[in-house]
Formats: C-alpha cells, structure tokens, sequence
C-alpha cells in the first residue's frame, strides 16, 4: 500500500496503519474510554510524531494520528491514545491551551471512544 497514484486515500492517516476512510480517526475500542484525548489546532506541518513526542510528557502514548485529507494536507486536529485514563486526564490540564508549534492547541477528552 502506498499512495501509489491512487489520490492519496491510501495512507490519509500517519500513525501506524493504512486507513481507507480519511475523515474518521481509527477505529476505537471499549477500552480506549477515557484514554484518548482530541488535539486541535495544529500546525499543517505536525506530524503524528511530534505529537507523541509532546504527549509522552504526559504519560505512555500508545499512539498518536494526525488526521488527514484525502490529498494528505493535515486537517489540524489529531487523537492520541494513553495507556491509562490517568496520563489522559493529566494531557488535558497540562497540554490545553498551551503554546505547541507557534499557536495555542485545545486539547480535551475525546468523547467518541
């Protein structure tokens, strides 16, 4: 898989795995409850790594995902997955309204987990 001249569906997420429905975060689990935060207002240039890199400040990230259009450009927003809902909670009052990038992100629970 690759975006082998197929409009960049192949590959909208970086992050781990090829995703074919680049408007969704991937698929979550009953046990990600409470562990994943939604981060938005991110620069076009961020990339799925540098939000694990910020994050891991918070706690074991399992994964973060930057989401993207079919095109590839970032549609500024991007989930990341903790291994405990308490390094979850801790990113929302650490990292929310914080300076990331030149620009302040939001970050908050991620209510559809």
């Amino acid at each position: 898989g690759g975006f082998g001249g197929r409009g960049g569906y192949n590959g909208g997420y970086e992050g781990g795995y090829q995703q074919e429905h680049y408007n969704r975060p991937p698929p979550s689990r009953p046990e990600d409850h409470g562990r994943q935060v939604f981060v938005n207002n991110l620069t076009w240039k961020c990339s799925w790594q540098d939000l694990k890199d910020l994050f891991k400040e918070a706690g074991e990230v399992i994964r973060a995902d930057v989401l993207r259009y079919p095109d590839g450009r970032s549609r500024g927003v991007g989930t990341v997955l903790f291994a405990t809902a308490e390094a979850a909670t801790h990113a929302v009052e650490s990292f929310n309204d914080r300076e990331f990038q030149g620009r302040p992100i939001g970050v908050k629970l991620d209510k559809y987990v």
